[in-house]
């Protein structure tokens, strides 16, 4: 099944909060964000598998190990690219914000969220574009 692109090089397929979700991923180490993509819903994980082409890979049952593939980093990049096209240089401050006070959130996830904002501010002039750099 192919999957149109919007011009932001973001698949059809990706609602909001996975494009913010995968920005996020943006300049992460390739085990933090394939750790980080299996903390994703299985609606979200299975768009990124089926994907065309795949944006992951996921091994078998006895070792479902998560690879992002190089499509994957391109459309990570992609939803950190027009994130700060569109919403400026503090989208992700803002996303942090607004989820670590939502109750539903996972624990699992929310402690992600808190350690990957911990790592964006102590990095913060490493140059990738889901820090704000540009």
């Amino acid at each position: 099944m192919s999957t149109s692109f919007y011009p932001a090089g973001i698949p059809a397929s990706f609602d909001p909060e996975l494009t913010y979700q995968l920005a996020l991923l943006d300049g992460e180490k390739p085990r933090i964000a394939a750790a980080s993509i299996a903390l994703l819903g299985l609606g979200s994980r299975a768009r990124l598998e089926t994907n065309d082409p795949p944006l992951i890979t996921v091994g078998d049952d006895r070792a479902p190990v998560i690879q992002i593939t190089q499509d994957g980093w391109k459309a990570i990049e992609a939803c950190a690219r027009y994130l700060v096209e569109t919403e400026g240089t503090e989208w992700a401050n803002r996303y942090f914000e607004e989820h670590e006070a939502d109750q539903s959130f996972d624990e699992t996830y929310k402690r992600a969220l808190a350690t990957a904002r911990s790592r964006r501010e102590s990095s913060a002039s490493s140059g990738s574009l889901a820090t704000g750099a540009c």
